[in-house]
C-alpha cells in the first residue's frame, strides 16, 4: 500500500489557502517499518536464537542501533547520533524524491536544531493528547540553550517533541518555506516569542502552547496555521502580533487568556472556525478573541465560550 500523493491537512479551508503535508513524507516512514518488519519478521517471537539473529541485522557489532535506509536513529546512548543536529547533518542529498526520518529517543536534548527541507524528524510516540495533563512529560525535551532558538524550521515535519525555553531569545523561527509541527508541546518561560513566523506557512497541529511573554507568537507577513491545538496564555499580555499582509488561522482550538493585536493599520487577516474562547480581555475592539487594534479584518464563525 502507498499513500495518495497529496494528504491534505485538516486545516485546509475553501475560503483558506491550501497546506499540504506530502505523502512522500508517509511513504518514508511506512518503508522504514516495512524493513524492520522484513528483517524481524510479523511475528518474531519465536525462540531467543531465532530474535538474536534477525536483530543481528538492526544492530552493529559496537552494539549501537543502526540506521536503515532513510531513517536515523538519536539517542543518549546506544545510537550513532547523540544529539537531533548531528544526524540532520550527516543529510546532504535529502529531497522531495528523497525524504528522511530522523527518530529520536528519550531524553532532554540541549541545543538549537536548524532543520532541513525533507528531512523530518520525530521523538518516540507518546501517544498523549494535549487534553491529558501529563502532555507536558513527553519523553523528548528540546531545551534552548542559553541566548539562542530552540529550532529554526523548513520545508519539513517536526512532532512528538517538548520545547522549552527561559532564554529571551525567540524560541522557535520559521523563516520560510512549509514547516508543520505535530503533536508538540512549546513552554517558553522567558519574556521572548514563542513562535516568530517572518515567511511562508507554517502549520502546528493537535499541539499544547504555553507561553509566558507579551507577543507569544508573532506573523510577520507570513501565514499561522493553528488546527487542533491547545494555547493557554499565562496572562492577557500574551498575544498573537500580526504584522501587515500576515494571516492567521484558527480551527478547532481552545483559547485561553490571550489577546490578538495588530500594531499596524491594515493588511491582516485573522479567521477562527469553531474555536472555544475563554477569560479573553475585553475592550474596545473585542471581537470574541481579544482586542484586535488596527483595521485588519476579522471573522469568526461558529465559536463559543
Amino acid at each position: 500500500m502507498t499513500y495518495p500523493a497529496g494528504i491534505e491537512n485538516l486545516t485546509t479551508k475553501s475560503d483558506g489557502p491550501k497546506q499540504v503535508i506530502a505523502a512522500s513524507h508517509m511513504n518514508a516512514l511506512k518503508t522504514s517499518l516495512d524493513e524492520v518488519q522484513a528483517i524481524l519478521g510479523d511475528a518474531p517471537q519465536g525462540s531467543l536464537s531465532d530474535v538474536e539473529s534477525r536483530l543481528d541485522v538492526l544492530i552493529g557489532d559496537d552494539g549501537k542501533l543502526q540506521d536503515i535506509s532513510n531513517t536515523l536513529f538519536v539517542g543518549k546512548s546506544g545510537c550513532k547520533y547523540t544529539t537531533i543536529q548531528s544526524a540532520i547533518d550527516s543529510i546532504s542529498d535529502a529531497s522531495t524524491a528523497n525524504q528522511y526520518v530522523v527518530i529520536v529517543f528519550p531524553g532532554i536534548y540541549t541545543e538549537t536544531i536548524t532543520m532541513k527541507s525533507c528531512v523530518h524528524v520525530s521523538g518516540i510516540i507518546a501517544n498523549i493528547h494535549p487534553k491529558v495533563a501529563s502532555y507536558s512529560q513527553l519523553p523528548v525535551k528540546v531545551l534552548a540553550p542559553s541566548g539562542q532558538n530552540a529550532l529554526i524550521a523548513a520545508s519539513s515535519t517536526v512532532s512528538n517533541i517538548l520545547f522549552e525555553s527561559d532564554t529571551a531569545t525567540d524560541m522557535i523561527l520559521c523563516p520560510s518555506g512549509y514547516p508543520v509541527f505535530a503533536n508538540c508541546y512549546f513552554h517558553q518561560e522567558a519574556n521572548a516569542k514563542s513562535i516568530y513566523i517572518t515567511d511562508g506557512y507554517a502549520s502546528f497541529i493537535a499541539c499544547f502552547f504555553r507561553p509566558e511573554s507579551q507577543y507569544a507568537f508573532n506573523i510577520d507577513s507570513a501565514v499561522g496555521i493553528f488546527d487542533r491545538c491547545i494555547i493557554r496564555c499565562y496572562d492577557e499580555n500574551s498575544a498573537w502580533l500580526l504584522s501587515s499582509a500576515s494571516t492567521l488561522y484558527l480551527n478547532f482550538c481552545e483559547i485561553d487568556s490571550c489577546e490578538t493585536r495588530s500594531d499596524v493599520p491594515s493588511g491582516c487577516t485573522l479567521q477562527a472556525r469553531l474555536c472555544q474562547f475563554s477569560a479573553f480581555p475585553t475592550g474596545s475592539g473585542t471581537i470574541g478573541l481579544g482586542t484586535l487594534s488596527g483595521s485588519c479584518s476579522d471573522s469568526i464563525a461558529m465559536c463559543w465560550l
